[in-house]
């Protein structure tokens, strides 16, 4: 017996303004005017009159706020020149020092769950019926066949007497899909890597066979069938060699390469390049709503 299975990721820079232009050391403009008198008498004494003048340099810290949480300090110079006279009142500002000061702020996000929000699996169908999800014209249409040893399955099927698939259930402890009729489980029969590894229905006792592999399945929250098997290719002329492919079959795919209908598969993802492999889904349903 021989089948084949497909199982269906700024800081401002200062230096430019304040640079190397400090400001002059100027602390105070003095502007000094000189008056010479004239001659009193025979005798000639020159008085020298000084008028000093002060200038007061006031300096105030602005501070502002910019949106982007800069802090800009300004130099305001207030210039007095009380006592000088308008021709000598002369001030110079040489440069305003701005300094930048960025303030980093981190800001911590705390994300706290309720645990009394989360969403529980639904219950899995202790049975269940089978159909297919996606493959064109099957989309939705239960699954066909016999529950016979050996029997395949699938759809569009010409053959005369073939009708649904009974219900299968999930067997605890192997996770084998059992079919309940018969006392029969889905297995594949092993190809040599080109011809499909067909989806059939099988007794435990050839669980022992190098070339059948049983099909480990479970249900998932979507109400879809996931299945898997261990991947192997089988020769078999002269002798039957069967080999590991070190990996899993775990994709499900309908095989057109025959007249007699679309035959369930099973094989690995690179079957999706063969035309004669179309890739599909197995859903289910609660058993009796077919």
């Amino acid at each position: 017996m021989r089948f084949a299975l497909v199982w269906s990721v700024a800081f401002v820079a200062n230096a430019a303004m304040a640079s190397v232009c400090k400001p002059r050391s100027r602390d105070t403009s003095i502007a000094s005017t000189e008056s010479r008198t004239t001659m009193i008498s025979t005798e000639t004494h020159p008085v020298d009159t000084t008028t000093i003048a002060t200038v007061d340099v006031s300096t105030s810290t602005a501070t502002s706020t910019v949106d982007d949480s800069t802090t800009v300090d300004t130099t305001e110079v207030d210039i007095s020149t009380s006592g000088l006279p308008s021709s000598l009142t002369t001030a110079t500002t040489d440069a305003t020092t701005i300094s930048t000061t960025a303030d980093a702020t981190t800001a911590e996000s705390t994300t706290t769950s309720d645990p009394t929000s989360s969403i529980s699996a639904p219950e899995p169908f202790e049975t269940f019926d089978v159909l297919a999800i996606g493959g064109g014209s099957i989309n939705r249409q239960y699954i066909k066949g016999v529950a016979n040893e050996g029997s395949m399955m699938g759809w569009d099927l010409t053959g005369t007497g073939i009708g649904m698939m009974p219900p299968f259930t999930i067997e605890p402890g192997t996770n084998f899909a059992k079919v309940l009729r018969n006392d029969l489980y889905l297995c594949t029969g092993y190809g040599d890597g080109i011809e499909p590894n067909f989806v059939a229905t099988c007794d435990l006792s050839t669980s022992g066979d190098p070339y059948t592999g049983f099909l480990t399945c479970e249900q998932t929250r979507d109400r879809k069938l996931k299945c898997s098997v261990p991947g192997v290719q089988c020769v078999f002329d002269p002798d039957t060699v069967c080999t590991p492919t070190g990996g899993d079959f775990d994709k499900f795919y309908t095989y057109s390469g025959r007249s007699d209908g679309l035959w369930l598969a099973i094989d690995s993802s690179g079957k999706a390049s063969d035309s004669n492999f179309q890739p599909i889904e197995l859903g289910i349903t609660p058993n009796q709503s077919k």
